[in-house]
């Protein structure tokens, strides 16, 4: 019997994870104030209906179908099928709002271990803190087991260096046959700290060339930019610059300026220049009212359009 005015739910769930939500209940009935009450299943609602004070409601599992009554009358059928074990489950929404007279009957008690949470994801290395949650045993105690990665006796989980789904289970101490099963999906996780550079060397100094040696802390890749100044001569801070793009290694090299020399009209405008949906050496710029195209490989320019004509709506 709920208190009338406040929010509270009530009703049975079957899931392993520790009950967090009221969209986690399986088969529950809502009260609201207003004396307005609903059956609602997985966050779903069935059906509404009021209720006055005084009333008994009953969630009764019959033949393996869910009904839900008041007074011991019928009030919702439903079409979602029950899973094993069942558990009772009340969500107190409001301040000091109850539930009384919540009973069990018609069942064997038995043990059941919930898990928490059930399902996560994680990066390499990470750790996570696991609860599990033991009713109907003698006690509350459970064994913690992973595969292929590490668990402490008290639930810290340390996912592996390597990605890929793991599992984690609590089981009863009470009833070893009874335990809860948790998903851990691992993904890679981005090395975010740039390598450490050491015994930096250069020798066979030459008019033409120079050859530069380093050591790095774990393997890398490496863009070497060279100039007379500290602005390494090539680019201004600020200019378009180029990369070439290699897909399939995924890296990026000789870094360059995006025109090498000035078309014959002069410098092109590079903030709106704009890459040819055709060839992939190609890209358009402008320069006062005329437009060219620029093929990057071959450093040449042609004249497009001698006027641009801007229209507004």
């Amino acid at each position: 019997m709920p208190d009338a005015g406040k929010e509270a739910w009530c009703g049975l769930n079957s899931a392993n994870a520790i009950h967090q939500t009221t969209d986690d209940i399986n088969f529950a009935i809502k009260f609201t104030s207003g004396k307005k009450a609903s059956v609602v299943e997985n966050g779903v609602t069935k059906t509404k209906f009021k209720y006055k004070a005084g009333n008994v409601f009953r969630i009764a599992v019959e033949s393996g179908v869910v009904n839900y009554y008041r007074n011991g009358s019928l009030i919702y059928t439903s079409s979602n099928q029950p899973d094993y074990p069942l558990l009772v489950n009340a969500s107190l929404v409001n301040t000091m709002a109850t539930v009384s007279n919540v009973m069990p009957a018609g069942a064997s008690v038995k043990v059941v271990v919930s898990i928490s949470p059930a399902k996560v994801n994680m990066g390499t290395g990470q750790s996570l803190q696991f609860t599990a949650l033991v009713t109907g045993g003698s006690t509350n105690a459970v064994n913690w087991s992973a595969t292929r990665c590490t668990i402490s006796s008290t639930g810290l989980y340390t996912a592996p260096s390597v990605a890929g789904t793991y599992k984690v289970s609590a089981t009863s101490v009470s009833d070893p046959k009874v335990s809860a099963p948790a998903t851990v999906i691992v993904s890679a996780t981005s090395n975010k700290t740039p390598p450490a550079i050491s015994a930096v060397t250069s020798f066979g100094v030459s008019a033409t060339g120079v050859t530069i040696s380093w050591i790095t802390d774990e393997p890398s890749d490496t863009l070497v930019e060279y100039g007379t100044t500290t602005s390494y001569g090539s680019i201004a801070e600020g200019d378009a610059t180029l990369y070439q793009f290699d897909p399939v290694n995924f890296r990026i090299s000789n870094k360059r300026e995006l025109y090498l020399t000035a078309s014959p009209a002069g410098g092109l405008n590079t903030e709106d220049s704009i890459w040819s949906g055709i060839d992939s050496d190609v890209i358009f710029g402008h320069t006062g009212m005329k437009l060219y195209s620029y093929n990057v490989a071959t450093n040449s320019y042609t004249l497009v359009e001698r006027s641009i004509n801007l229209f507004i709506n």
